[in-house]
């Protein structure tokens, strides 16, 4: 059984609307729709349009022509836009609903009574707010509001709002997503009252269908309209030409679709091209054509052969990127007097009905200009200017007409051509595609085809000579594998885009090819896979706690998604067997071991985070906070909650410990340490280290000064106002002033980038987290890199515990009470002289040191670099306690009051160890998880493993006061909180609590709050060149995902 679907069966039920809205509440109260319902359009009745006796396309397609005049002219208006809604909604309603017994368990009474007291909505009210642009249909993205509001009371009452016909669209299809078929014939929902808030983030939404290479009857192309608008994508673009067929008749040059069609027949007139994108433009599908060029034209060449080079040569892939080569010549009047031909027929009839024209420009293959008898020539010198000119004719058209550009990226970054600023440039082969167009001031189209290319995984379609196949077994394309709805949905279209370049990518696409895919296959090869993309560009691809979206909990929502299509009579493929959905949060996995394979899979796409609001998401529970899971016949219990928590650490102290498992799979890393022991063997590690943690240890700055000598002007770059990756910095100053400190001996990793112990240090740890975070499995952990990178860290560490022990006791004495010369390895060598107890001991603390104060720095940056005004405040308060040209004291640092609420404010969303263990050392208790209520104790025997996590424990919404003016929201990084407030106890535990509190917390504290104050002193100004707030990447401790880009402005 795939790891995959070992993840899918931890499902949690949730309203399975798709996309997923921006804000959403329901209730459990049952409503039916009435089968007359009326809607009220801004306070007059409406009827669905056209009526039912004038469907016209699959009967009559001359209706619409008749009505539209000359090849179908004509401008879809807002009443339009809201009548082909409401028709839309009712058949979906009662015409195109679905049973949903698949998602509910086998033989259950799931569906509700039906009887005289049922509540009916008999009314829908459609309001909206703003008046319609006049390019309503038409928009170029971000033109019109998309956002809606839904409220339905528990009376009946609904009422869908917006600021344009199009918001009033999406709303209608997500009301309909509330409803389901009951058996009886009637339509409920079981989730009133429903109040819903949603926007897209990104404007444009959509589907490259190629329907040149395969012809597609145009009945295909409406049905794929109608499964776009239902998953509120708003472009359709048509790639309706290329080398192998010319489908689209142009009246003008008639021979074109004649002879370049594959038969008579399969190709799209002017009334038929006008019908299909006035169908997408009455349900909010912007359709945009594309005639590639200057390469993919082969087609042309059937009836103007001497507008093309290079066709159909027998070696075609010298000339081609597929078969048959063929590109416009690029130097020919007579081409260009063909393109002024074809574009004074076409782009009239394109621009009622959008404001874009695709002019193509992919895979434009040099060595075909050799055979140009215009050019002669395949040297970039020669080509670039003439393709400048090509292009700049082309989009001067194109602009003439009324219409905005679309190119493809080769055009911008292979040719390097200077284009327009209003082109927009639509990426296919690379992230660093898109970040390097939006850095050249362009607007981006997204599309990785890595990522979000249908048709890939279905092997070679080229038929191979017996003499060279054996070279390409076993037959992969170039694009495999087959790219799945997980793939595609954990693709996120602003990676890699700095910060303040995000608002130039409008959206993206994906892309169907036709070389395997016709109208036999083509809904199975669309759909469901490109609602993962669907909701990537309506709902962003990250939650609201920052986080990846859960798959787990998409995946019933889109099984969901996938029934509703076929209801539509889209022959979708199936997400997962009925078994799945059925059983929901129940797990059939081996041993209860899927809890395992998520959290691997969770840790991987650093998604832990989500992942406990996962295991905490079920409302059936009685205890919110309080889980428990099987694993290999042993019972595991998951807690955030408080007082749990209160007893693991505090009250019940002496019954909880790390426990004999936890040493041993952590023994490899920090042996018999601080941190993996219990009794009094801990507490003799604790004895041993507390002295070197005296205040004024903690108050002695010169250790941190040495090396932000160092680090301060790398923060700037080598260039003034350079990007820098100030987490790299951060985690390299705190390696060599915890390896200064402990050792005596820093190892410089800020002045020697390529320091083995720092990445062997980062791989331990990494790896030890795996180890301990997969059970029972642990013991198939690849552990090869572990035991090297340990090698390393030994051969670093274990020359400066011979050298100390060289010393006498007396040496050690003077040189452990001295501020001259003094180490914490000389300090732990007077109380013992065991290698082994001094290296586990220099380790641990050595984990924390770094760790604690890089991490917080890297988190507290990343959040200040989007907020100037605390920044500025705290080089207020910096002038004001210290000068911006002295060095801090302790004593400073203890009073500045707004620095310390900006380190608590970090800590609090990002507490070091976000997720922690304890053992059961005999049989006990916890406080509450127990009885009916949840509110009683539970019984914990011995050697019951315990998980909690500060992390959640600190972002429950419930331990906070509700938001409002003077108390931010509990997720927003708002320091000012601190001032007047103060948390409840044993919920605010950064540094754990009770007698294992973190020992060296103070001096963590002082070193990172020295290190802001000196920062600030030197920079004025710190820019974030970031998309968004970094993932959260959980290993030991937690750190951000990506690198934390900022630019550091001197002061």
């Amino acid at each position: 059984m795939s790891f995959y679907l070992l993840l899918s069966l931890f499902v949690i039920q949730v309203l399975a609307i798709w996309p997923l809205p921006s804000k959403m509440t329901t209730g459990e109260g049952v409503l039916f729709v009435d089968h007359t319902v009326k809607f009220i359009y801004n306070g007059a009745a409406q009827v669905a349009f056209p009526p039912p006796d004038q469907m016209p396309f699959e009967q009559d397609l001359n209706l619409f022509a008749s009505q539209q005049g000359d090849y179908g002219h004509h401008n879809t208006s807002t009443q339009k836009v809201i009548s082909t809604a409401i028709k839309s909604t009712t058949q979906t309603l009662f015409e195109q609903n679905f049973v949903p017994w698949k998602f509910h368990p086998r033989h259950s009474d799931f569906e509700p009574a039906t009887n005289a007291s049922c509540t009916y909505i008999e009314t829908v009210y459609l309001k909206q707010t703003d008046a319609d642009p006049a390019n309503i249909t038409k928009p170029l993205a971000g033109g019109v509001d998309e956002s809606y509001s839904i409220s339905i009371a528990t009376n009946g009452q609904a009422t869908i709002t917006a600021a344009s016909s199009i918001g009033i669209v999406h709303g209608l299809t997500t009301f309909t997503q509330l409803f389901y078929k009951h058996s009886s014939g009637g339509v409920y929902t079981p989730y009133a009252p429903v109040n819903i808030t949603d926007a897209p983030k990104f404007q444009h939404r959509g589907l490259n269908m190629d329907v040149s290479r395969v012809w597609y009857a145009p009945a295909d192309i409406i049905r794929m309209i109608d499964a776009l608008a239902y998953n509120k994508f708003n472009r359709l673009h048509l790639h309706i030409t290329d080398a192998q067929s010319w489908p689209i008749e142009i009246p003008a040059l008639p021979m074109l679709a004649e002879k370049g069609s594959y038969r008579e027949g399969l190709t799209y007139s002017p009334q038929t091209m006008a019908y299909i994108q006035d169908y997408g433009a009455s349900r909010g599908v912007e359709v945009i054509l594309e005639i590639d060029m200057p390469g993919h034209t082969s087609s042309i060449a059937y009836s103007y052969p001497e507008l093309i080079a290079a066709f159909n040569e027998k070696d075609w892939s010298a000339y081609a990127a597929e078969p048959p080569s063929g590109t416009l010549k690029l130097n020919s009047s007579a081409v260009t007097k063909f393109l002024d031909t074809l574009f004074e027929d076409l782009l009239p009839r394109v621009l009622p009905y959008s404001s874009y024209f695709h002019t193509g420009g992919d895979e434009v293959n040099v060595n075909a200009y050799n055979l140009d008898d215009t050019v002669r020539s395949n040297e970039t010198a020669i080509l670039q200017p003439l393709m400048q000119a090509f292009v700049d004719r082309v989009h001067a058209k194109v602009r003439a007409a009324g219409l905005t550009p679309i190119a493809w990226e080769e055009m911008l970054l292979t040719w390097n051509l200077t284009l327009g600023s209003d082109v927009v440039i639509q990426t296919w082969q690379s992230d660093e595609a898109v970040a390097q167009t939006v850095s050249k001031g362009h607007k981006a189209l997204v599309g990785n085809y890595n990522y979000w290319y249908l048709d890939c995984g279905h092997g070679q379609w080229l038929d191979f000579y017996p003499d060279v196949s054996q070279a390409y077994y076993p037959y992969y394309d170039y694009c495999a594998p087959l790219h799945n709805w997980r793939m595609m949905y954990a693709y996120d279209p602003l990676n890699g885009v700095p910060a303040n370049l995000t608002h130039l990518v409008l959206g993206g696409e994906v892309h169907i090819w036709s070389e395997q895919t016709d109208p036999v296959n083509v809904d199975r090869q669309v759909w469901p896979r490109a609602c993962a993309a669907a909701e990537v560009l309506w709902s962003g691809a990250k939650d609201e706690h920052g986080q990846n979206r859960s798959q787990i909990t998409a995946s019933p929502r889109l099984s969901e998604m996938r029934e509703r299509l076929v209801a539509r009579g889209v022959g979708a493929e199936p997400i997962q067997m009925p078994f799945c959905t059925q059983n929901g949060t129940h797990s059939w996995v081996p041993f209860g071991l899927g809890f395992v394979a998520r959290t691997v899979n969770d840790q991987y796409k650093h998604d832990l985070l989500a992942g406990w609001y996962t295991t905490f998401a079920d409302r059936s529970a009685v205890h919110p906070f309080t889980r428990e899971i099987r694993m290999v016949g042993t019972r595991l219990v998951l807690t955030a909650d408080e007082e749990n928590i209160k007893a693991i650490l505090a009250t019940q102290f002496h019954d909880y410990g790390k426990g004999a498992q936890f040493n041993s799979e952590w023994h490899d890393f920090l042996g018999d340490s601080i941190f993996t022991t219990d009794g009094e063997q801990w507490h003799a590690s604790r004895q041993l280290i507390r002295p070197q943690f005296i205040k004024d240890r903690v108050s002695d700055l010169a250790v941190f000064e040495k090396h932000l000598q160092v680090l301060l002007p790398m923060l700037g770059g080598s260039k003034n106002d350079q990007t820098v990756d100030a987490m790299d910095l951060f985690f390299k100053f705190t390696l060599d002033a915890s390896t200064a400190f402990l050792l005596g001996h820093s190892v410089n990793s800020l002045e020697n980038p390529q320091d083995r112990f720092s990445d062997a240090f980062a791989t331990v740890q990494s790896v030890q987290s795996l180890i301990a975070r997969v059970g029972p499995l642990n013991r198939f952990v690849p552990r090869k890199a572990f035991y090297e990178s340990l090698s390393i860290m030994e051969q670093f560490i274990q020359p400066f515990i011979e050298q100390t022990l060289q010393l006498t006791p007396e040496e050690l004495e003077k040189k452990s009470k001295s501020d001259e010369g003094y180490n914490f390895l000389y300090a732990l060598a007077s109380f013992t002289r065991d290698r082994t107890v001094l290296r586990d001991q220099l380790t641990a603390v050595l984990l924390a040191g770094r760790d604690t104060t890089a991490c917080t720095l890297s988190w507290l940056f990343s959040e200040i670099s989007r907020r100037p005004d605390i920044v500025a405040k705290l080089r207020r308060e910096i002038e004001e306690h210290v000068g911006m040209d002295n060095k801090p004291t302790y004593s400073h640092l203890k009073n500045m009051r707004y620095l310390t609420h900006v380190i608590n404010e970090t800590l609090r969303l990002y507490p070091i160890v976000p997720f922690n263990v304890r053992v059961s050392l005999k049989d006990t208790t916890l406080p509450r998880g127990g009885g009916p209520d949840g509110t009683q104790p539970i019984g914990i025997p011995a050697n019951t493993p315990i998980g909690y996590s500060t992390l959640f424990l600190q972002r429950r919404e419930d331990i906070y006061p509700p938001a409002s003016e003077k108390f931010p929201h509990h997720l927003s990084f708002e320091p000012d909180r601190w001032d007047g407030w103060n948390p409840k106890m044993w919920t605010y535990i950064p540094f754990n609590g009770g007698p294992r509190i973190c020992i060296g917390q103070q001096f963590a504290l002082t070193e990172v709050a020295y290190t802001v104050v000196r920062i600030l002193q030197t920079y004025s100004r710190v820019e974030c060149n970031m998309a968004e707030t970094p993932k959260m990447k959980i290993d030991i401790v937690v750190q951000p995902a990506e690198p934390v880009n900022l630019v550091f402005h001197r002061a």
